[in-house]
């Protein structure tokens, strides 16, 4: 009971931390829970395979070569650093706790969620007072969010950031630190449960999303279709073609024409043909949407296709995790790693899912992962070291096992 216990602590303490929003997403933070992980493995008396260390030559070779065909900074304390976050820290989280982590992530991600959709209504009906809390919770946000910008109504409770107005939309931030981060992991909570005990309207189906609809975010409602998708072409009917195509209809002609979807989009195009730029107050550098930057990355990557590794500066800024991920690792690495990625949805396939259903699922995640600075998280490292952990596992029996601790 002490040990599950434990892990529920540790498993929130990584979560805190991928919200990036609080005083638990520090590097420290990140360093202590790495030498705890690392010192239980340790302990458990479980050997680190050769497979980890070459994972890290190669990490080191990527940022080597950088720095030799580049001219990019070869910072030896920042790589170890980063090296021991990224990979060291999920590698010893995932085999400490075991091939249960991932169920035992979820029920928390559901807790926080459920728990931040009542807060939110109220959240809405008293923004003021809701901005005024700032004064008490100030110290538990990240300094990030205030430091640049004291007039900022922004803090984070560590369970539940304050929701602010963006235009004419109220966002639900949940504990996140921003509406399209909560709808992120949302939707990799609709698709493990969908690997787990396949794509049902259950409690926890209708609760994952009113938060996602409550995010306003047009990333999540992209990839939330496809999470819908899967549940009709998983099997061939006359019914399921039937509905499947009501769920077009209704994207298409509802869904897709709200002003933060066609609009949001049409203004990235627009941007885009226009190449329109800001500037970064914090850095100088260029910034650009998450087309711009995706056509930029994709540029440079085609001119060295080997990575620029950890130790890298750029001019201009944009949010893009897929795009991020490959100028950072290069071709070969990136390929690997997808590949990493799609072997975990076979690993918790539980519900015997089909490949248009796992492909459907990798869609809807990789969309989030578009739209999301995923490439130095925690999140996505946790996920590719997973398969990288356990190569095949008895998914049904063991789903049937867990489940029963929920």
């Amino acid at each position: 009971m002490i040990k599950n216990s434990f892990f529920y602590v540790l498993i929130f303490m990584l979560i805190a931390d991928i919200s990036r929003s609080s005083v638990l997403s520090s590097q420290y933070i990140e360093i202590g829970l790495g030498v705890l992980f690392f010192s239980m493995l340790i302990i458990s008396g479980k050997k680190i395979p050769s497979k980890i260390y070459l994972f890290i030559g190669v990490v080191f070779l990527v940022n080597l070569f950088a720095l030799v065909f580049l001219g990019n900074e070869f910072n030896l304390i920042r790589l170890a650093k980063l090296s021991f976050i990224l990979i060291v820290l999920p590698y010893a989280a995932i085999v400490s706790i075991g091939y249960s982590f991932w169920y035992r992530f979820e029920k928390v991600v559901f807790l926080l969620t459920l728990l931040s959709l009542p807060i939110f209504v109220f959240n809405a009906l008293y923004s003021d007072f809701f901005n005024s809390l700032i004064i008490y919770f100030r110290h538990t946000t990240a300094q990030v969010f205030y430091e640049f910008s004291p007039n900022s109504n922004y803090w984070s409770a560590i369970i539940y950031v304050n929701s602010l107005n963006e235009g004419l939309l109220f966002r639900n931030y949940g504990f996140m630190w921003e509406p399209g981060a909560f709808a992120m992991i949302i939707i990799w909570a609709l698709v493990f449960n969908g690997l787990s005990n396949g794509i049902k309207f259950d409690l926890r189906f209708i609760i994952y999303s009113i938060a996602l609809f409550t995010t306003f975010s047009t990333a999540g409602y992209f990839a939330y279709f496809f999470i819908l998708s899967a549940k009709y072409v998983r099997t061939v009917s006359i019914k399921n073609i039937f509905l499947f195509t009501i769920t077009i209809i209704i994207f298409v002609y509802f869904i897709y024409q709200l002003d933060f979807m066609a609009g949001k989009v049409t203004i990235y195009q627009e941007n885009f043909s226009a190449n329109l730029q800001g500037e970064d107050i914090n850095s100088n550098a260029l910034k650009v949407n998450r087309f711009q930057i995706f056509i930029y990355d994709i540029k440079d990557t085609l001119k060295y296709p080997f990575g620029h590794g950890f130790n890298y500066d750029t001019e201009i800024i944009g949010v893009n995790g897929l795009s991020t991920l490959l100028k950072m690792w290069g071709i070969p690495i990136f390929i690997y790693l997808m590949v990493l990625l799609r072997r975990y949805f076979n690993l918790y396939n539980a519900a015997q899912n089909n490949t248009r259903v796992i492909l459907l699922f990798f869609v809807s995640i990789s969309i989030m992962f578009f739209s999301n600075p995923v490439d130095r998280s925690i999140f996505f490292y946790l996920l590719i070291f997973t398969p990288f952990t356990f190569y095949t596992h008895n998914t049904k029996n063991q789903n049937k096992t867990i489940r029963k601790t929920r």
